[in-house]
């Protein structure tokens, strides 16, 4: 926001994008951990300060908050048109729609939606850093309605669709998976692009 030479609109589409790039680097913490120490605020070079880690529940909600206000910045486009190689890279709110899609599915899949071993010594356990402590069915619900949230937007703004071979032959699928997961030129399916475009 102090940025003196940048518009307001470009300022709310890079602070939604930022959001996304922090969720998106949360959850691959997350799958692997858990319950993770949430920086909710910028901290000065010279400050004293001990992040506990927080339970499994508060860091999905958090990576949750995150893409939510992201995807509801009106500045953030919904995709990045024909610009797409410019652009590669940028987060959309298809790519944080979707993102919260995957958390979601994450966050209601047994890894942490189940019952776990509670035989001593278990600290993260007792702390629900890898757990919610029980079972519980709103997270598949929630999941669900962020995958439906998902494609009624994306019936409404179009911009994305599976890769088609063009014929039903052996090198024509060949070449629709590779336009897909290895050249990525002009590629429809592509909501959060990780990869430099290249030729073959």
């Amino acid at each position: 926001d102090r940025v003196p030479d940048m518009d307001d609109e470009e300022k709310a589409r890079l602070t939604a994008e930022a959001k996304v790039v922090i969720a998106s680097r949360y959850f691959d913490l997350f799958r692997h951990f858990g319950g993770l120490p949430l920086l909710e605020k910028a901290y000065d070079v010279q400050a004293e300060y001990e992040l506990p880690r927080a339970t499994a529940e508060a860091t999905a909600e958090f990576m949750i908050r995150m893409l939510d206000e992201a995807a509801a910045t009106s500045a953030l486009p919904w995709s990045l048109g024909t610009d797409d190689t410019n652009w590669q890279g940028r987060f959309t709110k298809a790519a944080a729609m979707a993102l919260k899609c995957k958390v979601l599915l994450f966050a209601a899949s047994p890894l942490f939606n189940d019952d776990y071993c509670t035989e001593s010594p278990q600290e993260a356990v007792v702390n629900r850093q890898v757990w919610y402590g029980s079972y519980n069915s709103d997270w598949w619900t929630r999941c669900w309605s962020a995958c439906k949230e998902f494609f009624t937007e994306l019936e409404a703004n179009g911009g994305y669709s599976l890769m088609e071979a063009s014929s039903a032959t052996n090198a024509a699928y060949r070449e629709a998976f590779n336009k897909a997961y290895f050249v990525r030129q002009n590629n429809t399916e592509v909501l959060i692009s990780t990869r430099v475009s290249g030729q073959y």
